[in-house]
């Protein structure tokens, strides 16, 4: 898996401490010519080969397994994007009070369906 983190004054080690062997770091450092998250995401990803594609913020820990699991979620073939659990979800602070959405923060996507969207804006 294509691992992207669009680095701001930061490195990207809580990232690349959670890689398994395979998976590819790939980083743009928005530090001196700052692209904004979705241009920097947008390079990285444009970078990368690998079919899945995870973006995750640089201060974000990928826990034991968190990769394998969103990698697990992409065996269904309808899957084009899926995020790991990030714990509880106060459902009374979403609008329809429905916990149903993908946090930015670590989503991983096929990359065939981030392409032919033309990724973020």
């Amino acid at each position: 898996m294509d691992v992207c983190v669009v680095l701001y004054r930061c490195g990207a080690e809580r990232v690349e401490a959670g890689l398994r062997p395979g998976d590819r770091l790939v980083t743009i450092d928005n530090t001196h010519r700052n692209r904004g998250f979705a241009a920097g995401s947008n390079l990285a990803a444009s970078w990368g080969k690998d079919p899945l594609v995870c973006f995750v913020n640089p201060d974000g820990d990928l826990t034991a397994g968190c990769l394998d699991g969103l990698e697990a979620a992409f065996e269904d073939p309808a899957v084009v994007a899926a995020g790991p659990s990030l714990g509880e979800v106060d459902v009374a602070l979403l609008p329809d009070r429905s916990p149903a959405f993908l946090s930015g923060c670590c989503l991983a996507v096929r990359r065939a369906a981030f392409e032919q969207v033309g990724g973020f804006d």
